[in-house]
């Protein structure tokens, strides 16, 4: 039988995820991993990516695989003793003229000579090292140091990231380390990138024709971790497959107590625009070690599920952490629960759009009726997903089943929200007829329909799903076995909701 949880689970690999038996059980509950290219070799992701889809093909399952890339991520450089303490009330410089293997507790090299110009004339400028841990206030700026004085100290190790409070940065998107990681990443077959620090539409458009290069299906994810992606918003939406809400950089850029409020309007939006959204950074943090999450940190994954967002992301909890497979043990059980609410299950979204195109009226009818209607699921036959992605955006509660024959499809579709993405042999289907009995088959076969369940059903006028949505169909198993289904979606709804069975 199916797993049916509705909010899908990313998670990180690396070291503690090595290990092929962990993976397995891992991949048994996730449905997307993503590769961080800001850590690790090359060859490690590739080893990670070949065993992935090794795996992934043992147990039938379509597993999506991203490759993040590292973006314009300043860094520091590294201590002569690994790591230094940094008092509060003390000097501490950043240092292009320090030597980068050479930092000491008074200084330490960073690698973006860029960051003096971006910065230059600001009145109050603050530092914020290592996700904010470290806070620095410049007092004096030279052609190649800023001179520091510690607010929060602690520890500071090597090649820590530097924020500006407020933002500003005018890095490039892709740095020449991310445009060999991307060609990379395509050679490997993965079945999206994900950029880091997109500033806006233009940005996108750019990556957009380096990937179509290598191969056009390969989707974007866009990080929106910066104060100018957020004021362009709906530029890079437009432009994306799928949104992360990456909290960590965000949060140091425009304050993390702004974060919670951008997280809900960017799920809105994503809603409305019809593009599948993540949620991520710490979502389980404290499962890097202990065995069981904070109270704080389930009611994040809760209102993570509430809100709509389509997946949340686990990153250090499961690629270093000590109990990688029982995060996601714990995350899938509070999406599960939190599923069961009547406020996920249905709401009037769908009463406020318009659709602009055939496809669109039909998956949208197909919603109206899941949510009035007693029907299982909804069966979309479709190539390249977008029906089921437009679907996913109403609230039913209701099993969204989407058939195509195209892998890089179903992996694609395993981001969305209520979507279950299915391999199905469409060979030889001559009418809507055998359609239909050949649909319901299947879904016999798998133990998800019984004879005396209805469904709805969509696809395109050529029944391959390689042309528009153009047909909804609603179905009862039963008289699809005794003589296929050719009935009118309206006199189906009549009949149902008399309560009166078809013969």
């Amino acid at each position: 039988m199916m797993d049916l949880r509705r909010t899908k689970i990313v998670a990180t690999l690396g070291p503690a995820t090595d290990d092929e038996s962990v993976l397995a059980e891992l991949l048994s509950h996730v449905n997307c991993v993503r590769l961080n290219f800001s850590h690790g070799h090359l060859d490690d992701h590739a080893q990670r990516v070949r065993t992935v889809r090794k795996v992934s093909a043992e147990m039938s399952r379509d597993i999506a695989i991203f490759a993040d890339l590292q973006g314009p991520k300043i860094r520091i450089g590294h201590f002569i003793d690994g790591s230094v303490i940094l008092n509060p009330g003390a000097e501490f410089i950043l240092d292009l003229g320090c030597d980068p293997h050479g930092g000491t507790e008074g200084r330490v090299w960073f690698d973006y000579s860029g960051l003096l110009s971006d910065v230059a004339g600001r009145e109050s400028l603050f530092f914020l090292l290592d996700d904010g841990r470290i806070k620095l206030r410049v007092q004096s700026q030279s052609k190649s140091a800023f001179v520091c004085e510690v607010i929060v100290g602690g520890v500071l190790s090597n090649r820590k990231g530097i924020s500006v409070l407020g933002g500003g940065i005018c890095a490039p998107m892709l740095t020449d380390k991310d445009l060999t990681d991307l060609d990379y990443a395509c050679s490997l077959g993965v079945d999206m990138i994900a950029l880091s620090f997109p500033a806006c539409g233009d940005d996108i458009l750019r990556a957009r024709e380096l990937i179509d290069a290598h191969d056009p299906s390969i989707g974007i994810i866009s990080k929106i971790e910066r104060r100018e992606a957020v004021d362009h918003l709906e530029d890079i939406v437009m432009h994306s497959d799928v949104i992360m809400v990456a909290r960590g950089d965000l949060a140091l850029e425009v304050g993390e107590e702004e974060v919670p409020v951008l997280q809900k309007h960017m799920i809105k939006l994503c809603r409305v625009q019809e593009t599948p959204v993540i949620v991520a950074t710490q979502m389980m943090e404290s499962m890097v070690t202990a065995a069981t999450p904070t109270r704080a940190e389930v009611s994040d994954v809760a209102n993570a599920v509430l809100d709509g967002a389509d997946c949340v992301m686990l990153s250090a909890e499961t690629a270093t952490g000590n109990h990688p497979v029982g995060v996601v043990e714990k995350v899938a059980m509070i999406c599960r629960r939190i599923e069961a609410h009547s406020l996920t299950r249905k709401s009037d979204y769908q009463d406020k759009m318009v659709a602009n195109h055939t496809q669109g009226s039909i998956a949208y009818a197909a919603m109206y009726l899941a949510n009035r209607m007693p029907v299982k699921a909804v069966v979309a036959v479709t190539e390249q997903g977008q029906t089921p992605r437009i679907m996913s955006r109403v609230r039913s509660g209701i099993p969204i089943y989407a058939l195509s024959r195209l892998p890089r499809s179903r992996a694609k579709m395993t981001f969305l929200r209520d979507v279950y993405p299915l391999p199905f042999d469409m060979s030889e289907i001559g009418s809507s007829r055998q359609l239909v009995t050949r649909i319901v088959m299947f879904f016999r076969e798998q133990g998800i329909l019984n004879d005396e369940d209805c469904f709805l059903l969509t696809h395109g006028d050529d029944l391959s799903g390689s042309r528009a949505t153009s047909t909804l169909k609603v179905c009862r198993v039963a008289d699809v076995l005794s003589y296929g289904c050719d009935h009118d979606a309206s006199v189906y709804y009549d009949e149902l909701t008399a309560g009166n069975r078809v013969e």
